[in-house]
C-alpha cells in the first residue's frame, strides 16, 4: 500500500514536478532536486530512529492513523502545488510532506513487521516475511508504472495524484483500523 501509492509517487513525481513543472532552470532544479532527496532520505532516517525509541510504547491500534497521517502529509504537496505561486515555496512545502511522510510510513512500515513476526508461528516466520517483502518490493514497480503515465497524461494539473493518493489511503488507514485493533488484542 505505502509502495504502490505513496513511495511510488514520491519517487517518480517529485523529480517530474522539480525539473519540469516549477519553472527553475535546469542547473538550479538538480539542485533543489537533490536537497529534496536528501530531506526525504532523512525523514526515512528519522522514521526508523523514531520505531526504535517507540517500540514498546507504540501499540497496533495506532497504525492506521500513522498511515492517515503520511496520507495527510501528502496533501501538503498536493496543496503546494494547486495554489503557492512561488516556485520555492511550493518546492519547500512539497519535500516537507514528502519527508514527513516517509518519516511516518517508515515508522509504521517497521511497526508491522515487528507485529508480524510476533504474531506468526516460529516455524512460519521465514516463509510469512519473505512473503511480505515480496508484495513490498513488487509494489514499487507497478506504482512507477502507474504515476509514470499518469504525470504523462495530466500535464500541468501535477496536484491531483496528491490528493488521489491521499484519500485511497486515508481509506485504507480507517479500513484497517478493526484488523490492528484485533492485532492489538492479540499481542495483549
Amino acid at each position: 500500500m505505502q509502495n504502490l501509492f505513496l513511495s511510488s509517487l514520491v519517487l517518480i513525481g517529485v523529480p517530474v514536478i522539480i525539473t519540469q513543472h516549477l519553472g527553475f532552470s535546469i542547473n538550479t532544479a538538480n539542485r533543489l532536486y537533490g536537497y529534496a532527496q536528501g530531506v526525504i532520505a532523512s525523514g526515512s532516517i528519522a522514521g526508523g530512529l523514531l520505531a526504535g525509541i517507540l517500540s514498546k510504547k507504540l501499540k497496533p491500534k495506532a497504525i492506521p492513523a500513522l498511515i492517515t497521517g503520511a496520507a495527510v502529509s501528502m496533501l501538503l504537496g498536493g496543496i503546494a502545488l494547486q495554489f503557492l505561486r512561488t516556485p520555492v515555496k511550493a518546492w519547500l512545502l512539497l519535500i516537507i510532506g514528502c519527508g514527513l511522510m516517509l518519516m511516518l510510513s517508515s515508522l509504521f512500515q517497521i511497526q508491522i513487521m515487528s507485529y508480524v513476526q510476533i504474531l506468526t508461528p516460529n516455524d512460519m516466520i521465514g516463509k510469512v516475511i519473505s512473503c511480505v517483502i515480496c508484495v513490498c518490493m513488487c509494489a514499487n514497480p507497478v506504482g512507477g508504472f502507474i504515476y509514470g503515465i499518469v504525470f504523462e497524461k495530466i500535464g500541468d494539473r501535477v496536484y491531483l495524484p496528491f490528493y488521489a493518493a491521499a484519500v485511497i489511503v486515508t481509506g485504507i488507514g480507517v479500513l484497517t483500523r478493526g484488523i490492528f485493533r484485533e492485532v492489538d488484542r492479540k499481542m495483549a
